[in-house]
């Protein structure tokens, strides 16, 4: 399940570096999965619902901080992240999100010293959120 998540998150990564969007069409597949193993994981008893509403929570307060920043974090990688939450569990999804804003503020910086970008320049978060989350899933198994 995770490989197939983190393959949603690939594609998701390409078309926001290419469009600066995700498409609800990634969204809504990623989320289809994490109902499904949502499920699973209830059903043979592995999880609980408190965890997987937990497993949610990074990402809901991504798009929290979308809309008190008014879109300087897109709500459409909040709702990515709070999709794969479930089929990465709490812990992962935590730390997927702090490595990825880690990953992002070294890169902005490198930006910002090169000249290539300036404080307004949006970048996408997507990819740094997948390269996070496939680490971590590597790390941890």
């Amino acid at each position: 399940m995770k490989l197939l998540c983190l393959m949603f998150l690939i594609i998701a990564a390409v078309a926001d570096i290419r469009t600066k969007k995700i498409s609800m069409v990634w969204i809504a597949c990623t989320a289809f999965l994490s109902v499904v193993s949502a499920a699973v994981a209830l059903t043979d008893r592995t999880g609980t619902i408190r965890g997987i509403l937990a497993a949610m929570l990074p990402g809901a307060g991504l798009v929290l901080l979308s809309v008190l920043s008014r879109q300087s974090v897109g709500a459409g990688d909040g709702l990515l992240l709070a999709a794969t939450g479930p089929v990465f569990g709490w812990r992962l999804a935590l730390t997927g999100l702090m490595t990825a804003f880690f990953l992002s503020a070294i890169v902005s910086a490198v930006l910002l010293i090169s000249g290539k970008a300036g404080r307004k320049t949006r970048i996408p978060f997507v990819p740094f959120l997948a390269s996070a989350m496939g680490v971590m899933t590597i790390a941890i198994h």
